[in-house]
């Protein structure tokens, strides 16, 4: 008994000593109380973590009620920063979070102000997205430059939901992947932030 409790002991102890290793970043800006512009670009920085540590980068606009992720396995090695393009929303009530790959970490002390743009017409909308190909075997292609996170559907010609993807401001180039779809003519539609509803005609072969 008395063996067991102390390999157990150790054993404890070996799991916060490996713990307490890995380096835990804390997060520099924004770090409350600023106010950022949608669509400009800024460096999320943090301090604590060595460079080339795996680290995980997420946001929110309204208290943690919602988190968008921007990387779950992000590394860089030349400094601890990295470049947000500001979503296209208003919002007060925004913090960014950093974290190890122990999902120890920091977030923003206070909450920082995104102060939207101009809305985006739908003619305007349909400029910023590109769609491809089309006709389309196993996998749609996405670039989406709107600055915005967009929520795509794929509904067949009965009107069911057979895929469904949010891509988020910073996916330059998404792919939307339809593993095992017949072949026929779909309807993609893609919802902006503003409640846009963008529909695009995409034939699966």
């Amino acid at each position: 008994m008395k063996s067991t409790t102390s390999t157990l002991f150790s054993t404890i102890c070996l799991f916060f000593i490996c713990n307490c290793l890995i380096a835990q970043p804390v997060v520099t800006y924004p770090n409350g109380g600023e106010t950022l512009t949608a669509g400009s670009t800024v460096n999320i920085t943090w301090t604590g973590t060595a460079l080339n540590d795996v680290v995980g980068i997420d946001y929110t606009i309204d208290n943690w009620t919602n988190t968008v992720w921007l990387s779950t396995n992000y590394q860089n090695p030349s400094a601890n920063s990295y470049s947000w393009t500001i979503p296209n929303v208003s919002a007060t009530q925004c913090k960014v979070g950093i974290f190890n790959v122990n999902f120890n970490g920091d977030i923003s002390d206070g909450f920082f102000t995104i102060t939207g743009s101009a809305s985006i017409s739908e003619t305007d909308f349909n400029e910023l997205i590109t769609v491809f190909p089309n006709p389309a075997t196993d996998l749609i292609q996405v670039i989406n430059t709107t600055n915005s996170p967009l929520l795509f559907q794929l509904m067949d010609q009965l009107g069911r939901q057979v895929v469904v993807e949010i891509f988020q401001t910073d996916a330059q180039k998404s792919v939307l992947r339809n593993p095992g779809l017949p072949c026929g003519i779909y309807t993609l539609v893609i919802t902006t932030a503003d409640g846009i509803d963008i529909r695009k005609k995409i034939v699966v072969e």
